[in-house]
């Protein structure tokens, strides 16, 4: 019995975390590979990726290059022969480059731009003919169908050998949205003239419903996070504990081809670090209830996969629902990230909303009559912009000490006016309490025929404060 080792969605320059080194990884993964021996090993594509991140930049192709004898070496030391495909995330010119390098890697099929990838011939490896077709991940219903029928076409007049025949694909296959995912009666047509039909591009192993012998590949290791994709646990946050809301699994590997009977068997890739998901309800939460919140929730996650030995590192995903006031938004992922400054081998990911998650939006008139939900969070986020009002106040020639100003907050904070608080709540308290301080010693000194100096302006400011919070009835 021989194995053929099939691989894919390794994005090795797309990054999923700073603290995740993915060439580390690849080298860890392909010694898991080698120790199973395989006869060969597929590549189904995104292996190298042309860009970053979801939403990053294109890596220039002098960019990627710079990692590519770090590549060629991992593949040459593996001693086995590659057969690569490219996927959507590839730079068509780097497996040819690769190729070129590389005595032990050959290039079986590129997809371009306008050609719909069906005049291709197979490839013996093993016992198997295998069959890697450069279909556009992307391409219109009907552009996927023609090259199918084309390819089944051309199996059936194959007459070389009598071996099975395997089909290599990366497109989207699975229906996940109105534009993605193929129709039961165009999968069918290479389903029924082909012995196995492997699919890479969709993240996760699985075997289709309908169509046994179609079989869906798993993502190597980690790419990148996204809410309901890749994680190896959720969580939800409720009643003051964490609870579990799925069971734990790991989505990572390869798959395992016997060239003879033609089983495929998932194997699982632990990988250095993982992400986990946790439904966190923000509905009427202060930002001194979400630290101690997360601060719990790190907690038992640390102990549960990290300190447990399950994983080097973990990276949670918080996924908020319920309905978010403003200034819990604006502060959110500042004060759960300052939470995770204290754990090692655990960080924190942006928060993603959850279709439930609601946010109220707040028009100028509203602002004025409504307060904050908490004095802590208006008064923190007036802190938060000293930097602007003393940068303002210097290109109007008005030197001000951040000292001076921190303090002059901190005095109105113990009055208690809700006069600012309202302006906090608009975000244009720095350009509020710059106006003062700009306006407010000339207005004076013209007032009382004096001439007081900024080193009285916070006592000043802060009884010019009550003034206005007493007229408000307070």
């Amino acid at each position: 019995m021989s194995r053929i080792a099939i691989m894919g969605d390794t994005h090795l320059l797309m990054s999923f975390h700073e603290k995740y080194d993915k060439f580390v990884e690849f080298s860890r993964f392909i010694e898991q590979v080698q120790a199973d021996e395989p006869i060969s090993i597929a590549l189904l594509g995104d292996f190298v990726d042309k860009r970053q991140s979801l939403q990053g930049r294109l890596i220039t192709w002098g960019e990627g290059s710079e990692y590519q004898v770090k590549i060629e070496k991992m593949i040459e030391s593996t001693n086995i022969n590659w057969y690569a495909m490219n996927g959507n995330h590839d730079d068509e010119r780097v497996y040819p480059s690769i190729e070129k390098a590389t005595p032990n890697f050959k290039v079986v099929a590129i997809t371009k731009k306008g050609e719909n990838g069906s005049n291709i011939e197979p490839v013996e490896i093993g016992n198997i003919n295998a069959w890697f077709a450069p279909i556009p991940h992307d391409a219109a219903a009907q552009v996927t169908k023609e090259a199918f029928q084309e390819l089944a076409r051309r199996k059936s007049i194959f007459t070389k050998n009598t071996k099975p025949h395997v089909l290599f694909l990366h497109i989207n296959m699975i229906h996940r949205g109105q534009d993605t995912g193929i129709d039961d009666d165009i999968l069918d047509i290479v389903a029924s003239n082909f012995d196995r039909v492997i699919n890479a591009h969709e993240h996760v192993y699985g075997v289709h419903k309908k169509k046994k012998n179609v079989i869906y590949m798993p993502a190597s290791f980690p790419t990148w996070v996204v809410k309901d994709r890749g994680f190896v646990k959720k969580y939800a946050f409720k009643d003051g504990t964490l609870q579990e809301t799925s069971k734990f699994r790991n989505p990572f590997g390869y798959l395992l081809l016997d060239d003879e009977t033609l089983e495929v068997e998932f194997k699982q890739f632990p990988p250095a670090m993982a992400n986990v998901e946790v439904i966190y309800d923000v509905t009427s939460a202060s930002i001194s209830q979400v630290r101690g919140d997360w601060q719990t929730i790190a907690e038992d996650i640390h102990h549960e996969l990290v300190a447990s030995g399950k994983f080097n590192n973990m990276l949670i995903l918080p996924v908020l629902t319920g309905t978010i006031e403003p200034a819990i938004s604006f502060t959110f992922n500042n004060d759960v990230a300052a939470v995770f400054n204290a754990f090692t081998n655990i960080y924190v990911h942006a928060f993603v909303p959850d279709e439930n998650l609601v946010q109220p939006s707040y028009s100028i008139d509203k602002l004025r009559n409504e307060r904050l939900p908490t004095r802590e969070t208006a008064f923190q986020n007036t802190k938060d912009q000293v930097a602007d009002i003393v940068k303002k106040l210097g290109e109007k020639q008005i030197d001000v000490n951040p000292e001076n100003i921190i303090d002059i907050i901190s005095k109105i904070e113990n009055i208690g006016t809700a006069f600012f608080i309202e302006k906090s709540k608009s975000l244009n308290a720095a350009k509020y309490i710059g106006g003062v301080i700009e306006n407010i010693l000339p207005e004076l000194n013209r007032t009382f025929d004096s001439s007081i100096e900024m080193a009285s302006i916070d006592p000043v400011l802060g009884l010019a404060m009550k003034a206005k919070s007493n007229k408000k009835g307070e």
